[in-house]
């Protein structure tokens, strides 16, 4: 709309072309509010479900780990609170003969 087609509207019809105009913008709004917070929402619940994944993996993979390495509770314990509590052999590492010794005897 150019300048010149402005100037023939009558006072009440620029008011009207204004009304238009600021509901056009806030229809505009509106829906650009309705997208961002669908995204939004979208975005939420993927992170919920990495972070679910993620805690499952964990879990399975923390298990895996007591079953490998057979470090199952012992009285309660964990294998982690026996060797704090002075069980630390379950922890211990041989040296195999090939290896250099590594105490300086030689």
């Amino acid at each position: 709309v150019g300048a010149e087609d402005l100037s023939d509207l009558s006072f009440e019809e620029l008011c009207g072309l204004e009304q238009h105009l600021e509901s056009s913008v806030r229809i505009v709004a509106q829906r650009k509010f309705t997208q961002i917070t669908t995204q939004t929402e979208t975005s939420r619940k993927k992170i919920k479900s990495l972070e679910e994944m993620h805690n499952n993996l964990l879990h399975e993979y923390e298990e895996r780990l007591v079953e490998e390495y057979a470090l199952a509770d012992h009285e309660g314990l964990s294998a982690l609170e026996m060797a704090a509590n002075g069980a630390s052999h379950i922890f211990a590492f041989r040296l195999q003969p090939s290896q250099p010794n590594l105490h300086g005897d030689g």
